[in-house]
């Protein structure tokens, strides 16, 4: 079995599935009025390199299909940094379920002192599922001038939140409330859909030049693209997670 092809024919028909769901739910998000700051399509708060608290190197692309919270600080802060993560974990906690799908992220900006054995716990000892990241002198001046966040230990620090497709949408002051930021998380995260291919196709033939023409157009919109056996999930630039389950063997037999 040739699997580009495969994986090809896949990434036609997700962006079919695309086109035939883009209508519907981005009458959902695109009235969302958000609480936080919007700064969707600033050119800064673009990624991040560094290592975490579990001794791996991270960096945003690999939370994709999540959404983002990401607060720089400290662990010998006496009062905003423990606040706002308390507010942070009870925003997740207010999500209920949909708590699985945020990653909240915590950036030492004392990376001399927090090593990370101590960020595990400081940041676990307010949610098991925050993760605390840190790197040398140069790749923490580095990503805090990414994030336009002032060097050194101060409280003036705002919460950065990112939507499914790894963009910063969202900077919100460090004192939000929880039930504020729940809000804002709420309306970035996935709507998520799945359909069989005969759902997709509705009984109709396509060819290969109809689903090639379809992916040609819609590829802007197309930001992530992960596959699994017999299964395609492509996250649109409106915040979409479309996930296509489809017969590899059916989609081979195609002709162009």
């Amino acid at each position: 079995m040739n699997l580009r092809r495969v994986v090809g024919w896949a990434f036609a028909l997700a962006a079919l599935a695309a086109i035939m769901t883009a209508a519907y739910f981005s009458v959902e998000t695109k009235d969302i009025e958000f609480k936080a700051t919007d700064v969707s399509g600033v050119s800064w708060g673009r990624d991040f390199h560094l290592t975490g608290d579990d001794g791996a190197p991270h960096e945003l692309a690999e939370f994709r299909g999540k959404v983002i919270a990401l607060y720089f600080g400290y662990t010998r802060c006496p009062d905003v940094c423990p606040l706002t993560l308390a507010t942070l974990a009870e925003s997740v906690r207010l999500l209920g379920d949909d708590g699985k799908q945020v990653q909240v992220i915590f950036v030492t900006v004392d990376p001399k002192h927090d090593k990370p054995k101590l960020l595990g716990q400081y940041v676990r000892s307010f949610h098991a599922g925050f993760l605390a990241l840190y790197g040398d002198a140069a790749a923490t001046a580095r990503t805090a001038a990414e994030f336009k966040v002032e060097g050194g230990q101060h409280h003036s620090t705002p919460v950065f939140l990112f939507d499914a497709t790894g963009r910063l949408r969202l900077v919100a002051h460090p004192e939000a409330s929880a039930e504020s930021l729940a809000h804002d998380m709420r309306g970035l995260l996935v709507r998520r859909i799945a359909q069989s291919s005969d759902a997709l196709l509705g009984g109709r033939e396509r060819n290969a030049v109809t689903l090639q023409k379809a992916l040609d157009r819609w590829k802007p919109e197309l930001d992530a693209l992960h596959v699994a056996e017999n299964e395609v999930a492509v996250v649109s630039e409106r915040g979409l997670e479309h996930v296509f389950r489809f017969d590899a063997a059916r989609l081979q037999s195609l002709e162009p």
